[in-house]
């Protein structure tokens, strides 16, 4: 049975699936979830992909992701090939871990994209052995469930760095306490009933999420480049020209009041410099972290992902320094 074609773009939003072969329980322990979302993490910021939701099942996960760098098949090569050779040492497992490739539609609208955020926070409590409990028990195990990115939804102190929350602003409502508040009664209209039109969306297209129009546009345009290929390979549209890195240096170095040059030297000479070049070599100008580590220092893959998140957290806490980031990407927009 020939794969479905993947559509690729700068941008793109997908619901991605991943099931465990043959049905098989892939995260039978906490320890196998914990590691799956360390990797998830990893895969985020060395791709650039933005995390919207997430909830690990026992035989599969769901995610709802964002690739500003269309680069969905990367990030999700790189996920399931990190988790299947983890599996396959802890477990001493010689077959396939995964059940062929990963499952990734896109999807369009507000609307739909709010609805999949709660359709995968609702799936530890729509599995057989729920189904039949009462209510008051499937709201306790879901606001108990760790595996998932839904109690950071509803409450400020279990917010994870990893998730983009933004969709709960489609409730229409002022303040975030107030928007987790929404988010809570809105997941849990469906705690005992199927949220039917979210069902159908899901099942009319292997491509597409979202309205007639966008779906049927999709599967138009996924058929007719089928055809004149002829061949079984992702459809990956052109990139997005961002700022070179080059350019990226300068601004940084202008803003800073370094020469372009110390940003390669090793060490914390140039203090927070780096720490924003690092962050926007690989958020702006498409860079993975292992290219930027070579760039700014010789430095691992992982001591530049520890950067971004240092600088994330700095970022929060120091408004100059998001002032600093904010005049860099200004001078970059110019610049392109």
């Amino acid at each position: 049975m020939p794969r479905k074609l993947r559509k690729q773009y700068p941008g793109a939003k997908y619901h991605v699936t991943a099931r465990g072969s043959g049905g098989k329980r892939i995260f039978a322990r906490d320890e196998d979830c914990s590691r799956f979302l360390d990797q998830l993490e990893y895969a985020l910021d060395t791709d650039g992909v933005i995390l919207y939701a997430y909830a690990v099942m026992r035989t599969h996960y769901h995610l709802l992701i964002e690739t500003p760098h269309g680069n969905v098949a990367d990030f999700e090569h790189r996920l399931n090939t990190a988790y299947s050779t983890y599996y396959r040492f802890k477990r001493k497992w010689k077959g396939h871990v995964l059940q062929g490739r990963y499952g990734g539609k896109l999807v369009h609208g507000d609307a739909y994209l709010l609805a999949l955020t709660r359709y995968i926070h609702l799936n530890p409590v729509k599995i057989s052995q729920l189904k039949r409990r009462p209510e008051s028990e499937k709201l306790k195990h879901l606001e108990r469930y760790e595996w998932s990115s839904y109690r950071g939804y509803i409450r400020k102190r279990d917010e994870e760095e990893i998730v983009d929350y933004r969709w709960r602003k489609l409730l229409g409502v002022a303040s975030e306490d107030r928007r987790r508040t929404a988010y809570r009664k809105y997941v849990e209209r469906f705690l005992s009933k199927d949220d039917d039109k979210t069902l159908t969306a899901l099942e009319l297209s292997p491509y597409a999420i979202g309205d007639k129009a966008f779906v049927e546009e999709i599967e138009d345009e996924m058929k007719e480049l089928r055809k004149a290929a002829k061949a079984e390979a992702d459809i990956v549209w052109p990139k997005a020209t961002g700022p070179s890195v080059k350019a990226l240096d300068r601004a940084v170095a202008d803003e800073f009041g370094i020469k372009p040059r110390d940003l390669a030297t090793h060490g914390r000479r140039v203090g927070p410099a780096k720490l924003v070049a690092a962050e926007l070599a690989c958020s702006v100008c498409g860079l993975t972290q292992r290219e930027a580590g070579r760039r700014y220092g010789g430095i691992s893959c992982a001591a530049v992902g520890y950067l971004r998140r240092k600088g994330r957290q700095a970022q929060k806490e120091d408004p100059e320094l998001q002032q600093r980031i904010h005049n860099v990407r200004t001078a970059l927009r110019l610049l392109v």
